[in-house]
C-alpha cells in the first residue's frame, strides 16, 4: 500500500472519530454549539480529503499497470535497433548482435519494467546482469 492511500485511510478514520464523538469541554458552556459544528466540519473535511487520497492512489496504481509494450517496440524500431522474436518477447539487439533488453509480448507492463526498458534503449547499454567470477 502506498503512502497516499494509507494516509487517506487514516484521514477517513480520524474524520469519522471527529464526527462520531461529541465534545464536552468543561467550562465552555457558552460556545458548545460552535465547538460541535466546527468538529463536524473538520471531520467532514478529513473524510472527503481521505476519500480523495484513496481514489487518487487507486488511479495512480491503475495507470502504473497500463503501460503499453507496443510503444516500446515502436521506439526500438525507430531508433534503428534490430528486433528478434524470442519466447518471452522481442530481444532488442545492438549493432554487434548482442542483446540489450527484452520487450515482453504481453500488452500491459508495469511502470518499473517500462522505464527500465526505455533506459536501456536510450543508453544502448544492456540491462542484463553479467556473471563476474572475480566477485
Amino acid at each position: 500500500m502506498n503512502r497516499g492511500k494509507f494516509l487517506g485511510y487514516v484521514l477517513i478514520i480520524v474524520g469519522m472519530l471527529f464526527i462520531s464523538f461529541p465534545s464536552s469541554i468543561t467550562g465552555a458552556v457558552i460556545n458548545t454549539g460552535i465547538v460541535n459544528s466546527v468538529k463536524i466540519i473538520l471531520g467532514l473535511g478529513f473524510v472527503v480529503g481521505g476519500i480523495a487520497l484513496v481514489i487518487s492512489g487507486l488511479e495512480r496504481l491503475r495507470r502504473a499497470r497500463m503501460l503499453n509494450s507496443r510503444e516500446l517496440k515502436n521506439i526500438a524500431e525507430d531508433m534503428g535497433f534490430d528486433l528478434k522474436v524470442a519466447r518471452e518477447g522481442y530481444e532488442v539487439l545492438d549493432e554487434n548482435g548482442n542483446p540489450i533488453t527484452v520487450i515482453p509480448h504481453h500488452r500491459d507492463i508495469s511502470s518499473g519494467t517500462y522505464h527500465s526498458i526505455k533506459k536501456a534503449l536510450l543508453s544502448g547499454e544492456s540491462n542484463f546482469r553479467r556473471y563476474n567470477p572475480e566477485r
